[in-house]
Parts: C-alpha cells; sequence; structure tokens
C-alpha cells in the first residue's frame, strides 16, 4: 500500500510507493514510485503562495539540474558543475547518447555543484554505475548519489515530472 503524504506547501497529496528505505549513519537512501494528485486552492492567495512554494522547490533542485544538463542549458539555470580538482565541467564533458538517443550522465567520479554562483553551499554528486540514465523531465536513475543540500532533499521537496516553472 502507498503511504500517502498531504504537501500543503506545495498543495500536492502524494502516493509513495516504497521501494527500498536504507537509513546508515553517513546517509540516507529511500527509493519507489510516486503518484502527484494537484490539490484544490481555496483562495487566489493560497493559489499565489503555493506557486511561489512549488518555484523556490525547483530552483536549484535535483529536477532542474537534470533538466538543465538534458537540454544544455546549465549556464541559462545558474548551475556550475567542476570536477574534483575544481576544473569546470560543461553539459557535452558528461552527458552522452546512445543510438536511440537516450541521454546519460558519464561522472567519472564526484562532481561538485554550486547553484548561482553560492560558494558557501556545496552540492556534489556520484554515480554507482559508469553510466546514469537521464532525460528531460527530470528523471534520473537510483545509482546518482547526491551530497549537501540536494541529497537533504526529501519526498516533501519533490515535484511531478511534468511541473513546468513559470520563470521557463
Amino acid at each position: 500500500k502507498p503511504i500517502i503524504i498531504n504537501n500543503k506547501a506545495l498543495g500536492y497529496t502524494i502516493s509513495y510507493y516504497l521501494d527500498r528505505f536504507v537509513k546508515t549513519p553517513k546517509q540516507t537512501y529511500f527509493a519507489g514510485d510516486y503518484i502527484f494528485k494537484e490539490n484544490k486552492f481555496s483562495s487566489a492567495q493560497d493559489q499565489a503562495k503555493i506557486l511561489r512554494n512549488r518555484e523556490n522547490a525547483y530552483n536549484g533542485s535535483r529536477m532542474q539540474l537534470i533538466r538543465a544538463l538534458c537540454n544544455y542549458t546549465l549556464n541559462q539555470t545558474g548551475f556550475r558543475l567542476y570536477a574534483p580538482d575544481y576544473t569546470p565541467l560543461r553539459e557535452k564533458d558528461i552527458v552522452v547518447k546512445d543510438t536511440a538517443n537516450n541521454k546519460y550522465l558519464r561522472l567519472g567520479g564526484r562532481v561538485r555543484i554550486f547553484y548561482n554562483n553560492d560558494r558557501r553551499t556545496l552540492n556534489s554528486v556520484n554515480s554507482l554505475e559508469e553510466l546514469s540514465f537521464i532525460d528531460s523531465s527530470g528523471f534520473y536513475n537510483a545509482s546518482l548519489r547526491w551530497a549537501g543540500e540536494m541529497g537533504q532533499q526529501r519526498v516533501g521537496d519533490l515535484l511531478p515530472f511534468d511541473y513546468q516553472s513559470p520563470g521557463k
């Protein structure tokens, strides 16, 4: 049975089908499938607040980063990526395509992520596999491991894959 989560801040009810949950002293990992149902807004003021909250959740999120990588728009979205030695990385350095035009990340180690030139918050991602599938909806496979604020994002920070940022 799904876990039902009523996210009032983002205006969704989420049915979360948890497949796996692992908690160690160094990390928390969970995986599963989820279905979003948009809640009805009680007023125009509530709607405006919820839409603002969604945009705040989207900006700097894993979803926004994966979409920017797939669409080759890192610079326009404010993300900067660096190799472990702080060599700047571009999309073409880590995004590869197969013959069917599917996209994958080839990270080759931990990649450091900065958003909007904020050097105080260090995010990073690495992969358990040589290639990690990504797509333009913001989906990525479970082989990616996140650290920093991006690693602390949980179900309450999720947006549905059909979410479109008004700032887009």
